[in-house]
């Protein structure tokens, strides 16, 4: 097995906590993010004529498992990256940076993830002739279809998203975007999401955050200055596309088999419930109109974990509701039904007013709701109920991108960090349907927390004329 000066052998697999830029994007980076004479002034002194390739950058490979891309993806080092970028800077006095995750998620890529495949060594590229005799040298991927059938449904449709994304990063831009709109309207005038997550619409995290406080009438507020501020009033009515019903998911697995669910927590807010009545500070009163299920798997009730985080299936929190236990297979049937009117609203026994309109109430529309919500998707799919195929279902949003556009922070925080600065003690989490409340909180509180910066900035303002 061939090794290097350094002792790294071809195939060895690379730290977790490494981070990568796929090469492809690498080199196209003048092209697609630098304009006029800077793109030309760049392209001329670090890229063009194998400049690039002459810098003796050390390669790693990753099999994409993609059926449209068989071709071993080729990375280099995120920190090698910014190394370079920082030299052109440098030289040329100019301000070159990674990419904004937000617009092109592909471009550094983390591998962190447990039971994920992971970038291996390749060798060193020290002009452009060496890259295909390298290429040559990756190993057979004999292992593909094994790792298939050892991931877990989440972790595979994860890793093949962020696989997509770096594969697309590599694209000359008009390839890339060919048929997008970044969560504008095209010219059949149907809504074109900037991207979905395990096929849901979602956006960037700016435009999740702007448009959801839409959803909640908060621009209402916002353009009123007599109603900006924590005690702002209640939102006018909204349009009857505004008039959504948020649910938020989350899906508890075994940690020692992430294919069995022990839990799901399912949380409702109806924006038809908070029309004319005042949010409250943080918008504490239109919390206090959620709506709460946490359903424990009968076949899994002997399973707690304890290992790599601490289970609390038992401690679903009082004022969320009571914990209903149900067999696995009849879980797709019931979650449906929280995606269906009444909207897991009480339905007294024996009022069949109610039960009957639910079968010729009009479709409302849905915002799906979540904290890094991709596996929580996944594991409902794998549990036999697939929210992608609600045709009624608008986007997800994700608290995760609520709060990063906040902060304009990189890394994710964890829901009960965000609570906590919130002004909220999470309790008990890790139990779905406290997590699934939580979450929901976390939304209405991010957002309310954008309006008073908001206007902050505005009072600033005000008082600097």
């Amino acid at each position: 097995m061939a090794t290097n000066q350094n002792g790294n052998f071809i195939g060895e697999q690379a730290p977790r906590d490494l981070q990568f830029c796929p090469f492809s994007a690498v080199a196209k980076f003048p092209y697609k993010f630098l304009k006029g004479a800077d793109s030309e002034t760049v392209s001329k002194a670090y890229f063009a004529e194998g400049k690039l390739q002459a810098r003796g950058w050390t390669l790693y490979y990753i099999h994409t498992l993609l059926v449209s891309s068989s071709k071993p993806l080729i990375l280099v080092l995120a920190a090698d990256v910014e190394a370079f970028f920082l030299e052109i800077n440098k030289t040329l006095n100019l301000r070159l940076r990674l990419p904004n995750p937000s617009f092109e998620p592909g471009f550094v890529l983390s591998f962190r993830e447990p039971g994920s495949p992971c970038p291996r060594y390749l060798g060193k590229l020290l002009s452009k002739d060496d890259l295909p005799a390298l290429e040559n040298k990756i190993p057979s991927p004999e292992f593909l279809h094994e790792a298939e059938e050892l991931l877990d449904p989440s972790t595979l449709s994860a890793f093949k998203d962020k696989i997509q994304h770096a594969v697309d990063a590599g694209k000359n831009k008009s390839k890339a975007s060919k048929g997008k709109n970044k969560g504008g309207r095209s010219n059949d005038g149907m809504r074109h999401p900037a991207s979905t997550v395990a096929g849901v619409a979602k956006d960037s995290w700016s435009a999740q955050l702007e448009k959801t406080c839409r959803y909640l009438g908060l621009d209402n507020i916002a353009n009123d200055p007599g109603l900006q501020g924590t005690n702002g009033k209640a939102p006018a009515s909204n349009s009857s596309h505004d008039n959504v019903i948020f649910i938020s998911i989350d899906v508890e697995a075994y940690e020692r088999s992430r294919r069995t669910i022990t839990e799901i927590g399912i949380s409702t807010l109806d924006t038809a419930d908070l029309l004319g009545l005042t949010p409250g500070k943080g918008g504490a009163e239109w919390i206090k109109r959620m709506r709460s299920r946490h359903f424990r798997i009968k076949e899994s009730s002997h399973l707690e974990n304890h290992e790599f985080i601490t289970g609390c299936a038992d401690r679903f929190e009082e004022r969320f509701g009571t914990s209903e236990w149900i067999s696995i297979k009849d879980a797709p049937q019931i979650v449906a039904s929280c995606f269906k009117y009444p909207f897991s609203a009480l339905v007294h026994q024996g009022n069949s007013t109610n039960i009957n309109q639910g079968e010729t109430a009009a479709k409302r529309n849905i915002v799906l709701v979540g904290h890094d919500i991709r596996a929580d998707i996944d594991y409902l799919r794998s549990a036999g109920y697939n929210v992608a195929n609600l045709d009624n279902l608008l986007e997800a949003v994700d608290t995760a991108d609520l709060d990063r556009a906040i902060s304009h922070e990189q890394q994710t925080r964890t829901l009960g960090s965000i609570i906590s600065e919130l002004g909220s003690v999470p309790w008990n989490l890790h139990n779905a349907g406290n997590d699934a409340a939580y979450t929901l909180e976390a939304l209405i509180g991010l957002c309310f927390k954008t309006l008073e910066k908001e206007a902050a900035g505005k009072d600033v303002g005000e008082k600097s004329d």
